[in-house]
């Protein structure tokens, strides 16, 4: 038996299908999320209380998935794509790593997620101003090695 994740937290996240297929940009913009927090993976098919339900027909194509994310991204994100069973119910899980770098989506969207009051993640805008905090947060960016003007 498959071991998922019991709830969502900020690295994972669980999308439903069941009412209707999420659309490409919100896959894709979910992936930029995490990429730009801590990394994680996305669930297609198990709704938000945890319960598996499935994926659609269309998500099931996990190497069109793993391209859809590929050149919907900016740098370009690689994806861990998996199509898997819980009790013969299909899901598929997206997996992605922390970025070095701060990711976009292809339409000029870069989302993070963080934590509500509740304690349940959600997907909010990376402003330009936010940048160098992040990434120095990541440890990608030492404001120590920066050059001081008129010093």
């Amino acid at each position: 038996m498959l071991m998922l994740p019991a709830k969502e937290s900020l690295t994972v996240e669980f999308k439903s299908e069941q009412k209707h297929p999420q659309s490409h940009d919100e896959i894709v913009d979910n992936v930029v999320a995490l990429a730009n927090t801590e990394g994680g993976t996305l669930y297609l098919g198990i709704e938000d209380d945890g319960t598996v339900t499935g994926v659609c027909d269309e998500h099931r194509n996990i190497n069109g998935l793993a391209v859809l994310i590929f050149n919907k991204t900016v740098p370009q994100l690689p994806a861990r794509v998996a199509l898997l069973y819980e009790n013969e119910v299909p899901i598929v899980s997206i997996e992605v790593d922390n970025s070095q770098q701060i990711v976009s989506t292809s339409q000029g969207k870069t989302l993070q997620r963080r934590l509500k009051a509740d304690g349940s993640p959600e997907v909010v805008p990376l402003f330009v101003s936010q940048f160098i905090s992040r990434l120095s947060q990541q440890r990608f960016y030492d404001f120590s090695a920066q050059p001081a003007p008129e010093a």
